[in-house]
């Protein structure tokens, strides 16, 4: 993959990136993040996060499904929702509502995920640690009869109900005694393409792996990514060099509405294999030479979550507020009482009648 030609591109999103703007932090299929690397920690709780994401490819030359040479096209829509549970948990879910499969004029749903993300440790800590798991669903393909699950210029699919489970470790400099506001994420965790196989041996297995650093410019987030999914039993029909791994270059700002968009851009790194080593074998597929990525989020508060300081400051307010009501009604009753007593005295005043 030559970087040169992209070389540009990536400069200009760099410098788009000192916009002065106000970031939110999910990913595109979900969880508290970048564009595809986790976070350790989860979203604030109660928050939700609503996103859609576009990515996009395109040449002027290439090879179809079919082998012929014509102008490629690839579009691709994710959507997402991340809900907050608590300072230790978050949910999130993933769907494909419309993928191009370069076959047909409409092209098919992908897979859906459905996940949830554990922070076992301190959130003020300088060295984070959590663990995500997810279960991907085949929902790919429902609405075309011959619809091949691993699509050109994607992921590769199993078309097969899956699961995955990553370790999370983040390195924050906001919680340091450091002017310098930085993270740094790291990913690494397995997935199986097939829940019925065989464990850690099965030829589809996958190890992920992702970094991730982010940084202010003014309030913008830029972010920078590596990413790979790489085939852990196919390492002799699959040379490293044909596996996915990509360069991602990003920003996040606010816009209008308080509605968040993403900007950034792919590149693939790595060889392109021949017509006929792709032929060889389903673990070897042509990736796009790179992709623009375009997301907008939303976020809303479904519930409202009290810290511990919260919580007490609320109790000595309930206590206090039961106080005054227990003063109330005592004032009340020694008013009735009072009252008694007067009526008493009054009806001892008035003067006995005399008989006659």
């Amino acid at each position: 993959m030559n970087l040169t030609k992209h070389l540009p591109s990536l400069l200009l999103l760099l410098c788009a990136s000192f916009v002065t703007t106000a970031p939110a932090q999910v990913t595109y299929t979900g969880g508290k993040g970048l564009l595809r690397v986790w976070d350790a920690q989860p979203v604030f709780p109660g928050q939700l996060y609503l996103n859609a994401f576009y990515s996009g490819f395109f040449t002027p030359s290439g090879t179809d499904a079919n082998g012929s040479r014509r102008q490629l096209e690839d579009h691709t829509l994710n959507i997402a929702m991340t809900l907050g549970l608590s300072r230790k948990f978050e949910i999130f879910g993933h769907f494909v509502p419309y993928q191009d499969d370069q076959k047909h004029l409409w092209g098919p749903i992908g897979d859906t995920r459905a996940g949830i993300k554990f922070m076992p440790g301190r959130e003020r800590s300088v060295f984070q640690f959590g663990l995500l798991g997810f279960a991907q669903f085949a929902t790919a393909g429902a609405l075309v009869e011959d619809y091949e699950p691993s699509v050109p210029y994607e992921p590769f699919s199993s078309g097969k109900h899956g699961w995955g489970l990553l370790a999370l470790i983040n390195w924050d400099l906001n919680n340091a005694a450091t002017p310098h506001a930085l993270k740094i994420s790291l990913n690494l965790g397995f997935r199986d393409h097939n829940w019925h196989d065989r464990y850690f041996t099965d030829d589809k297995d996958q190890l992920l792996c992702s970094l991730g650093i982010k940084f202010p410019i003014r309030t913008t987030v830029v972010y920078t990514e590596l990413s790979g999914d790489f085939f852990i039993n196919q390492t002799e029909v699959v040379p490293t060099k044909y596996n996915l791994m990509r360069f991602t270059q990003g920003f996040r700002f606010v816009g209008p509405k308080n509605l968040v968009f993403d900007i950034a851009g792919d590149v693939r790194l790595g060889s392109t294999p021949s017509l006929q080593e792709q032929a060889s074998t389903p673990f070897i597929k042509e990736y796009a030479d790179w992709k623009i990525v375009l997301g907008v989020t939303h976020r809303m508060t479904l519930f409202k979550y009290l810290t511990a300081d919260e919580k007490l400051q609320r109790m000595r307010e309930l206590e206090e507020q039961a106080k005054r009501e227990t003063i109330k009604e005592k004032r009340q009753k020694v008013i009735q009482e009072l009252e008694e007593m007067r009526r008493q005295l009054e009806n001892e005043k008035k003067p006995t009648p005399r008989p006659e």
